[in-house]
């Protein structure tokens, strides 16, 4: 039976830090820039709900010599919704059975921890009650999450919050405000990010949610994007063609929301053309985080709504074949700007918002990295509300 309880404060050392930079979301086989760590410094690591949490080793009193658990400061958090938890295959003889591997994915950093434990029990412990709360955090979670990962924990192939949504917007298409107010869109954001029920859930509400859903993807329905903005002419077979190379969890959703369109259409030709869908929506379903996107996807976009019948015609067969496989074992965002600065110089860790240690900051370009200490650029970076 498991010693290990969630409040527990397990005394580990980090062995390594492997920290690698990308310009292309999710994507880190050729990284722009790789920083790898050494340490040896014993730290205190505990669960929340959602975090890893690393603490400092409080001192010893002077006058009882003993530790107490809520000493420390916290020098390090790991988002438990982007993490997964390998085996060690090259830990040295001396760690034998003692290792384990984290591993946090964000957009444009992928960071692999090294965690050294007293002994293989301990470690063994510790891999199971971070992937059950993996899990439970995941199953929670709606917003920044993979849909291939959401199926997975839900079982289901469309989130069933959109589902909602999308009715919703079919029932009252006339109801629909483009723009809520900002303390409404946040109260929206953290009634999700909590599990909360939408309790007014309006036209409004509904469309507002689909957008930060699709902003708060790892990657965007139409992904990559550059497979559909190079098509040239337009047309059904090319379109047709790059939405069959896209994963099925995304072209269901996909479908499920050009239909949705074409309904509005139908509803009110004039209001909905389009034409004014697309330039409403289409940057929610076509993007890129690094870059300006360009007006092209506007005509892709509107192309799928007008051709929407033919082009899913095409594609159902085969779509429908792909979704037998399922099984049910199976934000508003932002842009903020950040000091970056040069991971070479760093010596330790700090903490940054909810998800990073001291590791944080590389340029997203190697030729962007300061030669001085003092020539640190502003970098304007993307993040999810959701984090």
């Amino acid at each position: 039976m498991s010693t290990v309880s969630p409040n527990t404060m397990t005394k580990v050392i980090i062995r390594s830090l492997i920290a690698l930079y990308a310009n292309q979301a999710q994507v880190f086989t050729s990284p722009t820039y790789t920083s790898k760590r050494c340490f040896e410094e014993s730290l205190n690591m505990t669960l929340t709900s959602q975090q890893i949490l690393f603490y400092e080793c409080p001192k010893k009193s002077l006058l009882s010599l003993t530790r107490k658990s809520n000493e420390g400061q916290i020098v390090g958090k790991i988002s438990l919704i982007h993490t997964k938890v390998q085996d060690n295959l090259d830990e040295s003889s001396k760690d034998r059975g003692k290792t384990l591997l984290l591993i946090e994915t964000l957009d444009f950093r992928q960071r692999t921890f090294v965690i050294l434990f007293s002994d293989k029990t301990e470690r063994n412990e510790w891999k199971n009650l971070i992937k059950n709360y993996i899990i439970t955090a995941k199953k929670k979670k709606v917003l920044g999450i993979d849909l291939k990962e959401l199926r997975q924990v839900s079982g289901e192939e469309i989130p069933p919050l959109l589902l909602v949504c999308i009715d919703t917007i079919k029932e009252h298409p006339n109801d629909i405000i483009e723009t809520l107010p900002p303390h409404q869109v946040q109260e929206l954001i953290n009634s999700i990010n909590n599990n909360n029920e939408i309790k007014n859930m309006t036209a409004s509400v509904a469309w507002t949610i689909l957008k930060l859903f699709l902003m708060s993807l790892p990657t965007p329905l139409l992904h990559p994007i550059s497979s559909f903005l190079s098509i040239n002419p337009i047309n059904v077979e090319l379109v047709e063609k790059s939405i069959r190379t896209l994963p099925i969890e995304q072209r269901l959703l996909l479908d499920k929301i050009l239909e949705m369109f074409v309904y509005l259409n139908n509803v009110d030709p004039v209001k909905y053309a389009p034409h004014s869908i697309a330039h409403s929506f289409a940057l929610y379903l076509g993007w890129v985080k690094t870059e300006a996107i360009p007006s092209t996807i506007y005509d892709i976009v509107e192309f799928l709504i007008t051709q929407y019948h033919h082009i899913f015609n095409l594609e159902l067969g085969h779509q429908k074949r792909l979704s037998k496989s399922f099984t049910n074992s199976e934000q508003t965002n932002k842009f903020i700007l950040i000091n970056k600065t040069d991971p070479r110089k760093c010596t330790s860790f700090t903490d940054r918002e909810d998800i990073a240690f001291r590791e944080l900051g590389a340029p997203s370009n190697e030729r962007d990295i300061p030669s001085k200490e003092t020539d640190v650029p502003l970098t304007i970076i993307f993040e999810n509300l959701s984090k």
